[in-house]
């Protein structure tokens, strides 16, 4: 077998143990994080009022200018005031907007002054959002894909390493290897939806599931304003 054979096995080992690794170890906190997002719908709540409203502008990759709304609020939890800045546990509300005009849209359901309801953590009354629950794509934890990832590259390693050792591999092997690949490519998907149904949604409640609309959201089947 060639150097430049030995690097890329060497590669991709490493890349399996690497992602593994991070797997492994991210996914008790993206456990945590998806069911502290399911809990906000039973969190406590107290009137917010907006106190600031705006979108902000960045740089992104390649000199593309970025917009994403930005909302703070006050509110008050036994006499304490406390200020946030989070509108929900959502990419679609509080990460960057796909488009100057939607960002201008999102922030417009907020403007200065206006009152809502905060949900604030029972254990950390400073962390707070406007809109609980957990949209489904947040189901779709980067730990549980790279572990996923992990598994999958490994049978493509020794595919991989048995095709370089064969001397004079005919079409009919790198065929196979072809195949083994999707077949690899299909077990994995199969792998993260049986992972995800079975330990992550079994963390999250349908009733927690948050689902945007133009005029306000849903969860538990009912909907409510911004």
């Amino acid at each position: 077998m060639s150097k430049i054979s030995i690097l890329v096995l060497v590669f991709f080992l490493g890349l399996a143990g690497y992602l593994g690794f991070t797997g492994f170890t991210g996914l008790d906190s993206d456990l945590k994080e998806v069911k502290k997002m399911a809990a906000s719908v039973a969190w406590p709540t107290a009137d917010a009022v907006i106190t600031s409203s705006s979108v902000a502008t960045g740089k992104a990759s390649k000199g593309r200018q970025t917009f994403k709304p930005k909302v703070t609020y006050s509110y008050s939890v036994n006499g304490r005031a406390c200020e946030g800045e989070r509108m929900a546990f959502s990419n679609a509300l509080d990460g960057v907007a796909k488009s100057q005009e939607v960002a201008e849209t999102i922030a417009g359901r907020f403007p200065v002054g206006s009152k809502h309801k905060a949900h604030y953590s029972p254990d950390k009354v400073e962390e707070a959002v406007l809109v609980p629950g957990v949209e489904p794509n947040r189901l779709f934890l980067p730990s549980i894909m790279n572990i996923v990832g992990a598994f999958a590259l490994i049978p493509f390693t020794v595919a991989f390493y048995f095709l370089r050792m064969r001397s004079g591999a005919t079409l009919m092997h790198r065929l196979l290897f072809v195949f083994a690949i999707g077949v690899i490519f299909v077990c994995s998907m199969l792998l993260e939806s049986f992972v995800k149904n079975s330990i992550v949604s079994s963390l999250v409640p349908e009733k927690s599931i948050l689902h945007l609309e133009e005029d306000g959201y849903l969860v538990d089947g009912k909907k409510f304003p911004y």
